[in-house]
Order: C-alpha cells, then sequence, then structure tokens
C-alpha cells in the first residue's frame, strides 16, 4: 500500500497549519497559493469574493514536488490555476474538488448518495473518482452489494485530505453568509438549434412549473458557440447534437434524433409515386454547416447513394433552420433536417418526408455541463429533470 501525505495549507504567511504522514521516500506535498487570495488583490466585486473563497472560480491542485534547478530550487510544489488534465495526463494534478468528492463519497459509502448531497451527477462522481484512481496509481474502493466500500489505501488517503478540507471549512466559515447570499435564483440553459425547437421549452415550462420563482435564460445556438459559452461560464447546463471536444465539459447520451429527406409540397418530388436514388442524385441536397446532420447522418446518406455509382450535389449549406426552412419551401432542393425543426411544418403539410427504402438517418443529442466544478442547485435540478426524461424514453 502507497503511503499518502499531504502537507502545509499555507494562510497567512505569520500562521501554518501543518498535518504530516510518513513517507518512505520523505518527500512531501504541499498546498498554498501562487499569490495573494483574490480578495487581497485590487478591487472586486463582492460576488467576485465570495465566489473565489468557496472556490467557484478556481480549482486549487496538490502537485507533488519535481526537481527544480531554477532560481526556486529547493521551494515545496504548489498550487496552481489551470485547467483540469485529462485522463493519463502527464501533469500528476489532484484536484480539491476531487478531494471532496472523495469525502463525500467515503462519508456515504455511494455514490449516488453524494452526488445528491455535492448537487452533481452521478456520472460527474464516477469521472472525478476514476481520475482520482488514475491520478494516485492505486483502487480507493470497491464496489460492494450496498455501494461501495473503501480500501486500505482509500482510508488512507481519506485520512490524509481530511484535514485540508477540515482547514477549507474554517477557511470558509467567516464568509457563508455571503455566501449564501448570492446563490442564484436564476437559471442559464443552452442548446442547438434542433433541441431547442420542441424539447427544451417543454422540459423549460415544466421546470418553471417547478421553480415558480426562478429567472431563466435560454440561449440557442451552434453546436461550437455552446461549447465556448459553457467553458467561459456563461450558460450552465445545454443539451446539444454536437458532441463537445473539451476534456473539461461532462457529457452524458440523451437521446437518439431523427434525421429526415424533406421537400416543399410543391417540389416535383412531393407528387411522385415512387422516388428512386437517381432522383435524390439529381436534386440539389440542402444541408446544416458541419455542426449539423451534415456530420454522420449526411456522410452516410451521400455514401448510401454514392455506392450506387450516384453522385450527389451539395446544393446549399446553412448556419440558420429558418433560413434552411425557407430554401426548402422556395422547392430549391431536399432537406436534410432534424425531425424536431420540421415536425410544425409537416403537420401544416407545407413539407412532405421523402423516405428510401434501407435507409435510416439519425443522430444524438447530449447533455453537457462543465465537469470541473459543481452545479448549482438549479442546475442540478434541471440535468435531474432531463435525466428523468431520458429515462422514460429508453
Amino acid at each position: 500500500m502507497p503511503p499518502f501525505q499531504v502537507l502545509q495549507v499555507k494562510q497567512t504567511n505569520q500562521t501554518r497549519r501543518r498535518n504530516s504522514y510518513p513517507l518512505d521516500t520523505g518527500s512531501q506535498a504541499s498546498i498554498r497559493s501562487c499569490a495573494a487570495p483574490p480578495y487581497l488583490q485590487g478591487k472586486r466585486s463582492d460576488k467576485d469574493r465570495a465566489d473565489d473563497l468557496i472556490g467557484r472560480n478556481s480549482v486549487t491542485s496538490v502537485q507533488y514536488p519535481q526537481k527544480n534547478t531554477g532560481a526556486d530550487a529547493g521551494a515545496p510544489a504548489f498550487c496552481q490555476r489551470r485547467s483540469p488534465v485529462s485522463p493519463g495526463g502527464s501533469e500528476g494534478l489532484m484536484t480539491l474538488h476531487q478531494f471532496t468528492i472523495f469525502a463525500a463519497v467515503a462519508r456515504y459509502r455511494n455514490l449516488t448518495n453524494a452526488s445528491k448531497e455535492l448537487h452533481i451527477t452521478q456520472s460527474c462522481v464516477s469521472k472525478q473518482m476514476k481520475l482520482l484512481q488514475e491520478e494516485h496509481g492505486v483502487k480507493l474502493y470497491e464496489r460492494a452489494a450496498r455501494g461501495i466500500k473503501l480500501t486500505d489505501a482509500g482510508c488512507s488517503f481519506l485520512n490524509a485530505v481530511m484535514p485540508i478540507l477540515d482547514q477549507v471549512k474554517k477557511l470558509k466559515k467567516p464568509f457563508a453568509q455571503a455566501a449564501i447570499s448570492y446563490e442564484p435564483d436564476r437559471l442559464t440553459v443552452g442548446g442547438t438549434h434542433s433541441p431547442s425547437t420542441l424539447l427544451l421549452p417543454l422540459v423549460l415550462s415544466r421546470f418553471k412549473k417547478l421553480h415558480p420563482a426562478m429567472e431563466i435564460e435560454f440561449k440557442t445556438n451552434n453546436g461550437v458557440e455552446i461549447e465556448r459559452l459553457l467553458l467561459a461560464e456563461n450558460i450552465e447546463v445545454a443539451v446539444t447534437t454536437r458532441r463537445p471536444h473539451s476534456s473539461r465539459i461532462a457529457t452524458e447520451p440523451f437521446r437518439r434524433e431523427k434525421v429526415m429527406m424533406v421537400v416543399s409540397k410543391h417540389h416535383p418530388l412531393a407528387h411522385a409515386r415512387a422516388i428512386t436514388l437517381r432522383d435524390i442524385g439529381s436534386t440539389p441536397l440542402l444541408i446544416r454547416n458541419s455542426a449539423g446532420p451534415d456530420g454522420s447522418s449526411g456522410k452516410r446518406l451521400r455514401a448510401f447513394i454514392e455506392q450506387s455509382g450516384i453522385s450527389v450535389k451539395i446544393g446549399m449549406r446553412f448556419d440558420s433552420p429558418a433560413a434552411m426552412k425557407e430554401a426548402i419551401y422556395q422547392r430549391i432542393g431536399i432537406g436534410i433536417v432534424y425531425e424536431d425543426v420540421v415536425k410544425h411544418n409537416l403537420k401544416r403539410g407545407d413539407f412532405k418526408e421523402i423516405k428510401i427504402p434501407g435507409l435510416k438517418l439519425e443522430g444524438k443529442s447530449y447533455i453537457v455541463y462543465l465537469g470541473n466544478k459543481p452545479l448549482s442547485k438549479a442546475a442540478a435540478d434541471f440535468v435531474e429533470l432531463l435525466c428523468s426524461l431520458r429515462s422514460k424514453n429508453q
């Protein structure tokens, strides 16, 4: 069983608290601030001060010291503000957020109960525990009949991190009242165009009934912009048809999204008794840009047609679903769209679906949020509501 040691939570230049655990190698790890606390650096708002103090705007990491030959040789390893590393990364970082999650898991011996206390999803708890175990190279807990049980290494690790969490708790206590007063009574949700057409308005309507005093902001954009807004913390939760690329974003599969080929009711193909692949190949295709169903579904359609020796013509590409629907209505070509985007048009009879035997097009949607910080109570409740709907659809 590997030894553990965590030393020094530096509070001021005059006061230090030290909790030592023996190491075979005599090495040590330490936590301290790289700079003066944010509330001592220039003029900042009360909300920024409170957020920094409760750890919402920064990630404190533990890094084992490495050999240093520079001017600060011999100085202990220290905390740095940096993005979380991906699994298998080489930076050797553990975060205070991971310590908090581990302590909750150890207290409840259950991942689900720990996630409820921390207002994050169970998948986020599992992911952070996996990263923590991979980082330290040891199994901290095992599955049991009713939850989990700590290994010997896990018990030693818990004893090592609890003094750190206790000191953080003492640091936050004088500012707890201010932090509580800043708990937001608002929720900012994002979505790409397809889920924003029908799904999210319905879910938000139900959520609003459960939280009538909650102020909700709803932002719709393409998948690339939704990911940027998440990383900038301008939205907390989103449903997107594009899987994010950033390792900082937690992603949960939500549901399958049907992709359709549609034409205007005035288009010649709308009245054809039988439609062949040659008809599709000779008609311009209207598609979304790469963030939309021009991804796997568009490629599958092209491959399906071209395997018969028929080339495909891309007529136009669109950023806006509204512009694309107008082009479809003007009989410019065949639109490839998510079903939710044109469901009302089909119901009114403005569009007609084109079906090809043996061809099924579909995409996927995802629930996404930052994985390296706890969700607010409102955001956690909204994710829980989405997950309950996902369970019903499965």
